[in-house]
């Protein structure tokens, strides 16, 4: 695999997270299924201060669920405020995304290899 970051910085704090690993994607899966309930089940009415803080606490709770008690607070600070937690959210992401896409390019590079007549014919086009 190639070299893809596997330490999530922000504001100030580093996490060790990869995607590619069992556990954090794990981790992961749960945390998207819970940031996903937790918009579900949020009233869609009433003040644009509650949903500021309901939405912050479920990027919190997935920071949290990803990489470890106190994270959602370490990351995105003690305040509600959606800016930084969506960026928070939006840099993660960004890393996540990066990953899985060097799953892809491993495993498409596996295949390529991974039978006796697909590993002959790759020798023969290299001639």
């Amino acid at each position: 695999m190639s070299q893809i970051e596997t330490v999530f910085e922000y504001n100030g704090e580093k996490f060790e997270f990869d995607v590619r690993d069992a556990d954090d994607a794990e981790k992961f899966e749960d945390a998207i299924n819970d940031l996903s309930e937790a918009e579900k089940s949020a009233p869609k009415d009433g003040k644009a201060s509650t949903q500021i803080r309901i939405t912050c606490r479920a990027i919190k709770q997935f920071f949290d669920t990803c990489l470890g008690n106190g994270a959602g607070e370490k990351i995105c600070g003690e305040k509600d405020n959606v800016a930084p937690h969506y960026d928070a959210y939006e840099k993660f992401i960004e890393l996540v995304r990066l990953q899985r896409n060097d799953i892809l390019a491993t495993k498409n590079t596996f295949a390529k290899y991974s039978n006796r007549s697909q590993r002959r014919n790759a020798e023969k086009q290299k001639k």
